[in-house]
């Protein structure tokens, strides 16, 4: 199933490199507002997006030799939620 490939290989990426491509193709910000939320500069954030597609490019045509690492499927990112009801 390709969301499952695609989770496995977001789940190997660095956290702050998945945080990016996230941020950027699931939330749609601008590398602006990325990096505010980041907190790094956008010329970081440039870099980090570009390598960050090119290894998931990478982990993607690798598959399934590279599942064996048996990496956690979770996203430890939320953007824009919504404060608790009290």
């Amino acid at each position: 199933d390709a969301r499952l490939d695609l989770d496995m290989a977001l789940a190997l990426l660095d956290p702050t490199d998945r945080a990016i491509l996230l941020l950027r193709y699931q939330a749609g910000l601008d590398y602006r507002k990325i990096a505010e939320v980041v907190g790094c500069p956008m010329g970081t954030v440039a870099s980090r997006l570009n390598r960050s597609r090119i290894r998931l490019r990478s982990l993607l045509d690798e598959r399934p030799t590279v599942w064996e690492e048996k990496p956690s499927l979770t996203h430890p990112i939320v953007v824009d939620q919504a404060p608790a009801a009290k």
